[in-house]
């Protein structure tokens, strides 16, 4: 068993924010359910526009993510999708009455995780709702605040990595006073803030922690202020860091500048049809 002991946050919702002066915005909610131990990243808080999702192949021998060249075929939606993850391994995106389940996978299975479990890349914060500084977190819900380590940031980058506790790096991590978080050191040197969350994931006496960490990048996209991708549905470490075999996931693009019935008509839509 690892030696850290976890003093995170516990709860089965957690709303996640950035501290920026003079406003907080909240940028996605990580939902760990109590039923089976699925998670789900959702994307509730910024109208962006419509977006594609779909399955990004990776090629073998692929220098770097800046050389990945993936969306042209993914179906279009107009709404904000939801991404989850399930035991088994079993990763969609999905929108309940809206969105079809189409977009999936068999990505690694939770309990079989020992590190990246997805990445999110934003561009525009101010595109997304302030935070409402009466609220307060309850076992329920949980509000998370992650600071951002500089100010003029173009884009921020959150990764999720998902441990079971006895495999926990404690070695990188360092609780910060006052309950701030963590400092989060990297292989190549690097310290980020970060934090950790408490899952419903369980094996026996064995607990999974979730554990965030973010940092200021260069502008993603230069077509506009605002941007947001996905990525998650990883195969399992031997496959996905294996850079001699192709490997796959889930990604998304938020919003899609083009024109939408020419991107409906060349890869479709996952959007169920509107009732009326």
């Amino acid at each position: 068993m690892s030696e850290f002991q976890f003093t995170g946050v516990k709860a089965e919702r957690y709303v996640i924010a950035v501290q920026t002066e003079p406003l907080h915005r909240k940028l996605l909610q990580i939902i760990c359910t109590a039923k089976d131990g699925s998670l789900y990243v959702a994307f509730p808080y910024a109208q962006l526009g419509p977006g594609t999702i779909g399955i990004a192949r990776i090629p073998a021998g692929l220098p770097g993510p800046k050389n990945l060249q993936v969306g042209h075929d993914f179906p279009a939606t107009v709404h904000s999708v939801k991404y989850a993850h399930h035991p088994a391994g079993r990763a969609h995106f999905s929108l309940d009455g809206k969105v079809y389940t189409q977009v999936l996978r068999e990505a690694v299975p939770l309990h079989e995780a020992q590190g990246h479990l997805f990445t999110v890349m934003v561009q525009g914060v101010d595109y997304f709702q302030v935070l409402d500084r009466q609220m307060r977190s309850s076992s329920a819900r949980a509000l998370v605040r992650l600071p951002v380590p500089k100010s003029g940031f173009e884009a921020l980058k959150i990764i999720g990595r998902l441990y079971p506790e006895s495999r926990l790096p404690a070695h990188s991590l360092e609780e910060l006073p006052d309950q701030r978080g963590l400092a989060v050191r990297n292989p190549d040197g690097s310290v980020l803030p970060g934090v950790l969350l408490l899952t419903s994931l369980r094996a026996g006496d064995q607990r999974w922690l979730l554990l965030l960490t973010i940092e200021p990048i260069p502008r993603i996209n230069k077509q506009g202020d605002a941007f947001l991708t996905f990525m998650g549905g990883f195969d399992r470490p031997e496959i996905a860091l294996d850079h001699s075999v192709d490997t796959e996931c889930l990604m998304f693009f938020y919003p899609y500048r083009g024109d939408m019935s020419e991107a409906i008509a060349r890869a479709g839509t996952v959007d169920r049809p509107i009732a009326i």
